[in-house]
C-alpha cells in the first residue's frame, strides 16, 4: 500500500461517514467508601441533635454534657439552664459577671482592696479621707498630726470613708464621755473637800482657804513649778492624805508665811522681800485699794477674805 492508498482508505469504504465511536465504559459500582482525598460530609445540619451542631462549640458541649443537658429538645435543656442560673445567682447573691475575686488569705486583704478600689469605693489618696461628720468633744483640740497619721493609715490598710469617719467619730464620743466623767467626779470631790473642810473650819472656812491658795502659790513659786507639776504634786499628796489634807498642808504653810523659820535669805516664803510685803500692804490699804474699799463699804465677806493676806504681809514687812 503506497502513500496515497493510505490516505484515501480502502476503495470500498463510505468516505462520507465517519468511523463509529466506541461503545461507553459501564459506570463504577457503588460505594459507600468516598474516594481517596474526598471529604466527609456526614449528616445535613437539620440532622443532627441541635447541641452537635456547629453553633455550639466544643467547651460548650463538654458544660453541656456534663450538667445532663444534651437532650432532644432543646427548649426544656434551656428552660433547665436558666433554672441551674437563677439557684447560682440566689446561691452566690448575685451576677456571676459583677463578682470580685477575693484575697487567697486575709492577710492579703489590704493589697486586694487597694487594687479594687473603684469598685469598693475607696479613696485614691490619704488625705480625701474627712470628718465632716465628727465633732470634737468640749475641751479637746483638733490634732492635725494624728488626724493625717490616722488617713494614712486607713488608706494603706483598705478602710472605707464611712467605716474610718465613724471610728473617729465613736473615739470622739470616747473621749467627751471621758470628759463628762471626770468632770462630774471632780465636781463631787470638790463638794465633798468644801463640805469636810466647812465642818471642821467652820466661819473660818474662807480665810482658811485663801490662806491655803496663798501658801501653795508661794511654794509652787518659789521651786519654779508650772501648771503641770503643781498638778503632779497635789496628785501625789492626794494619794497619801487626799484632797482635805492637801488644802490644810497648805493653809497650815500660808498661815505660817512671815514667820522666821520660813525665810530664805532676804525673801520669804511669800516670794517676797519686806520691803515688797510694805508695798503690798500700802497698795491694798491706801484709797482705791482693794482692803481700804472693803472696809469702807463695810464688806464682811471681803474683808474676811482679805484679812489672812493684811495679816501675813503686816508679818513679812515687820522683818528686817
Amino acid at each position: 500500500m503506497n502513500t496515497i492508498e493510505l490516505l484515501r482508505g480502502p476503495a470500498d469504504a463510505d468516505q462520507g461517514t465517519p468511523p463509529a465511536a466506541p461503545p461507553a465504559a459501564d459506570p463504577p459500582p457503588a460505594t459507600d467508601t468516598p474516594p481517596d482525598g474526598a471529604p466527609e460530609t456526614g449528616a445535613p445540619a437539620a440532622e443532627r441533635p441541635w447541641y452537635e451542631r456547629d453553633a455550639v462549640s466544643d467547651a460548650q458541649r463538654s458544660v453541656l454534657t456534663a450538667k445532663g443537658l444534651t437532650i432532644e429538645d432543646p427548649a426544656e435543656a434551656a428552660a433547665r439552664l436558666s433554672e441551674m442560673l437563677g439557684n447560682a445567682e440566689k446561691l452566690i447573691g448575685g451576677d456571676p459577671k459583677k463578682l470580685m475575686s477575693q484575697p487567697d488569705d486575709p492577710k492579703d486583704y489590704a493589697k486586694w482592696a487597694r487594687d479594687n478600689a473603684t469598685r469598693l469605693g475607696l479613696p485614691d489618696s490619704a488625705d480625701k479621707y474627712t470628718l465632716e461628720g465628727v465633732n470634737v468633744p468640749e475641751g479637746y483640740e483638733r490634732d492635725e498630726q494624728l488626724e493625717q497619721a490616722m488617713q494614712q493609715i486607713a488608706f494603706d490598710e483598705g478602710v472605707t470613708p464611712a467605716a474610718y469617719e465613724k471610728l473617729v467619730a465613736g473615739y470622739a464620743q470616747h473621749l467627751g464621755q471621758i470628759g463628762d466623767k471626770v468632770e462630774a467626779e471632780l465636781s463631787a470631790a470638790n463638794a465633798k473637800l468644801k463640805e469636810d473642810l466647812a465642818s471642821e473650819w467652820g466661819d473660818q472656812y474662807g480665810a482658811k482657804v485663801t490662806l491655803a491658795q496663798q501658801g501653795a502659790a508661794a511654794v509652787f513659786e518659789k521651786a519654779g513649778m508650772d501648771d503641770n507639776a503643781q498638778f503632779a504634786v497635789t496628785q501625789a499628796l492626794k494619794d497619801k492624805v487626799g484632797d482635805a489634807g492637801i488644802v490644810k498642808l497648805f493653809a497650815t504653810i500660808g498661815d505660817m508665811m512671815g514667820d522666821d523659820n520660813l525665810v530664805i535669805g532676804k525673801s520669804t516664803a511669800m516670794g517676797m522681800t519686806p520691803a515688797e510685803a510694805r508695798a503690798k500692804l500700802s497698795a491694798l490699804q491706801a484709797p482705791g485699794g482693794e482692803y481700804f474699799e472693803a472696809t469702807a463699804k463695810g464688806d464682811r465677806a471681803n474683808i474676811a477674805r482679805l484679812q489672812p493676806q493684811i495679816d501675813q504681809l503686816t508679818k513679812v514687812a515687820a522683818q528686817s
